[in-house]
């Protein structure tokens, strides 16, 4: 009977104890060396992380190892399925790493409303209008007219009488004759003559008579018609109107809308970080889920 009882004692089963004995004492990671952000500080503190995991799982075993297996076998397979965890639920722990690590001066426990709102965009514009080639024709057109003016001038009879008187005083009139010798340059008198009229008064009469008469003129105009005609012609042109510029500016608005009270918003930070949420310990949990057994 002690001899069955010998032979039916089960194998030794590694638990996560003795698997992190081995990584203890070889100094690396027990849960992986996966990189990625969210894991980024268990691979800076992975002794401090493995401690915390090895005291809430020490007794737990990882299911897939054999009876009879030793640690060092063990081990690397469950180092390496949590390797495997860790990348199935990447997108899930990196959106939960955003919450955990979030910024403290940008999250306010009272606040249940955040939006920013910022726009740049370029204001340069450009316009431009183009003509096409083309010509005005422009026609006057003159009609045929016909245009008389008469002015008659009526001229009555005119009667001008001119009297005039002409006063003369007395006149003298001498004539001497001269002769020479043959043989003598030179002339002598030989007779002379003397005839004086006494002073006299002329007067005549000068009488001038316009008779009544009448003047017509006739001014006529005869214009045939005529057109004139104005050719502008216009070659392609364009006009171009531009501005340039940009424009931004950034809009905040943050507060609490007022659905809860400054109160609420306190109560529900405490549930979600006290009662709700640990970032590594739901890594933990997932884990030990899916690797581990009692």
């Amino acid at each position: 009977m002690m001899w069955w009882s010998e032979y039916c004692k089960p194998e030794p089963i590694i638990t996560v104890d003795d698997m992190y004995k081995r990584t203890s004492t070889l100094n690396i990671p027990l849960l992986s060396n996966y990189n990625a952000e969210f894991w980024a500080n268990y691979r800076t503190n992975y002794t401090y992380f493995d401690e915390i995991f090895r005291r809430r799982y020490r007794s737990f075993a990882y299911y897939m190892q054999d009876y009879g297996s030793k640690v060092e076998d063990v081990q690397p397979d469950f180092t390496t399925a949590v390797y495997g965890v860790l990348l199935k639920n990447a997108k899930k722990y990196a959106e939960l790493y955003r919450i955990q690590d979030i910024d403290d001066t940008e999250y306010s426990l009272l606040d249940n409303y955040n939006m920013i709102e910022t726009m740049d965009r370029d204001t340069t514009s450009g316009n431009t209008r183009t003509h096409d080639a083309h010509t005005d024709i422009l026609t006057h057109t003159s009609d045929a007219f016909k245009d008389e003016d008469t002015t008659e001038y009526d001229y009555a009879e005119k009667v001008t009488d001119n009297d005039r008187t002409i006063n003369t005083g007395e006149q003298e009139n001498t004539k001497t004759n001269t002769v020479s010798a043959y043989n003598d340059a030179d002339y002598e008198p030989d007779n002379k003559s003397v005839d004086s009229l006494g002073a006299r008064e002329d007067t005549d009469n000068l009488t001038i008579t316009e008779h009544t008469h009448k003047d017509t003129v006739t001014e006529t105009i005869d214009q045939a018609e005529h057109v004139v005609t104005d050719n502008n012609a216009y070659a392609e042109y364009g006009i171009t109107d531009a501005g340039s510029g940009t424009e931004d500016y950034t809009l905040t608005r943050k507060g609490n809308i007022g659905v809860a009270t400054g109160t609420d918003m306190m109560i529900k930070a405490w549930d979600a970080w006290n009662n709700i949420f640990n970032f590594y310990d739901t890594i933990f949990a997932d884990i030990a889920k899916e690797l581990l057994r009692l």
